[in-house]
């Protein structure tokens, strides 16, 4: 009996090198695209990466984390929409006024999604969560792109150093595959109708 066991067991360490969910692990999620539940946005999440799941803020969001590669830090992204007139960030310039300044943080111009926008980079300090990993400085990149009825921001945290933030990886295949809502132009249109004109 114990050697069926034994051979059993052999056997589902083979098979799992081949079949990731045949012995209790999960495959990496496969890409696919997402759309933003009120229509403001949509792009396409990357194989190998997933949802974190946060509650509490007031704008538009979804966070996402490459799980791919369990080793060390791992890189992460994020998509805002941040409506015109919000408390946090009024405007573009009130979001680049505290996120950026002198030297590499300087806002450089990007086109994105037929948008023209600014990108800028920035240094974190050493993080550690159980999700993101522990150990090592992070780099950001972040891109803000207009719209009708506020703004977006695509950002991106990797270990510094990585080339994740640098064209490649993840995040790039994020920005390339963003598309702006109907939605973020729709209800501007809404309002301006609304609005009498002087």
């Amino acid at each position: 009996m114990t050697r069926i066991f034994r051979r059993a067991a052999a056997l589902c360490a083979a098979a799992s090198l081949l079949i990731p969910a045949a012995c209790g692990r999960k495959p990496a999620p496969a890409a696919r695209r997402y759309s933003q539940p009120d229509g403001l946005f949509s792009f396409v999440i990357p194989a190998g990466w997933r949802e974190i799941r946060i509650t509490g803020n007031p704008e538009p969001r979804i966070e996402l984390i490459d799980v791919s590669d369990s080793d060390g830090l791992r890189e992460s992204a994020s998509v805002v929409f941040y409506p015109k007139g919000n408390p946090n960030f009024p405007t573009p310039k009130d979001y680049l006024k505290l996120h950026s300044g002198p030297g590499p943080q300087t806002p450089r111009p990007i086109a994105a999604a037929g948008l023209r926008g600014l990108e800028f980079l920035s240094q974190a300090p050493t993080v550690s969560s159980p999700e993101r990993g522990t150990g090592q400085p992070l780099e950001n990149k972040t891109v803000v792109l207009p719209a009708a009825n506020g703004f977006f921001a695509l950002a991106c945290s990797a270990p510094a150093g990585s080339a994740a933030c640098a064209g490649t990886g993840g995040f790039q295949e994020i920005l390339d595959s963003f598309k702006p809502g109907p939605s973020s132009q729709d209800r501007a249109a809404r309002r301006e109708e609304k609005e009498p004109r002087h």
